[in-house]
């Protein structure tokens, strides 16, 4: 959940963190404030460095802070080109792989993965078409994402996977997956055979389904 100090520090960066990028550390260290009373808050000279450099980084990288957030949330991720494959102690790697391919953005499309060792998600974007496939639902789902939604908020809710326009069987790789894919830089078939393989845990005692997610 979003909490009123993540608004506040988003709208913070949004209007200060080109400056910040510029600003001169020995000026910045002569500004900051030194507290003479016992649990007083106040920026440290370490602190205000990790912002000033994330701002710079994020002058010549577009995705920097969307990089520095999931890392700091103890995820691995690893950059492939276009393809941006996330590790991590997450339970539902649909939720992540939305994220990815929201934050990350680009006109030439992106595709993520997200696995949690167990489980993988794959989510390819390019404009307003999405796909998706699950190492456990095992198929592909085409989506359309709509002016005023994003692939964050389409799968944000409890009710299970969200209605697909389509869906069609994981192999073989149906032509308008291999097309969406080609335009955003993915070899989905790489990685497909790399993250969809069948899932090692005991094969459960009901049938999968879209609410087991």
């Amino acid at each position: 959940m979003v909490q009123p100090a993540d608004i506040t520090a988003r709208r913070a960066w949004e209007a200060g963190h080109e400056l910040a990028a510029v600003a001169d550390p020995i000026l910045v260290e002569a500004l900051l404030l030194t507290s003479t009373q016992p649990g007083a808050r106040l920026a440290t000279p370490s602190e205000v460095a990790s912002v000033t450099d994330l701002a710079r980084a994020a002058l010549d990288d577009p995705f920097a802070e969307s990089l520095a957030g999931l890392m700091s949330e103890g995820f691995d991720v690893e950059r492939r080109d276009r393809t941006w494959i996330v590790r991590g102690d997450f339970r539902n790697t649909m939720r992540i792989a939305a994220r990815v391919v929201t934050e990350f953005e680009a006109s030439s499309g992106v595709t993520a993965v997200a696995s949690n060792g167990s489980r993988s998600t794959i989510m390819v974007r390019r404009d307003n078409a999405l796909i998706m496939a699950d190492s456990v639902l095992r198929q592909w789902r085409t989506y359309s994402v709509r002016f005023t939604s994003t692939p964050a908020s389409m799968f944000t809710g409890s009710e299970g996977v969200p209605p697909a326009q389509r869906t069609t069987p994981l192999s073989p790789t149906p032509p308008h997956v291999l097309s969406i894919a080609l335009d955003a830089g993915c070899d989905i078939e790489a990685i497909a055979a790399e993250f969809l393989r069948p899932a090692v845990h005991p094969r459960p005692k009901h049938p999968v389904t879209d609410r087991d997610w």
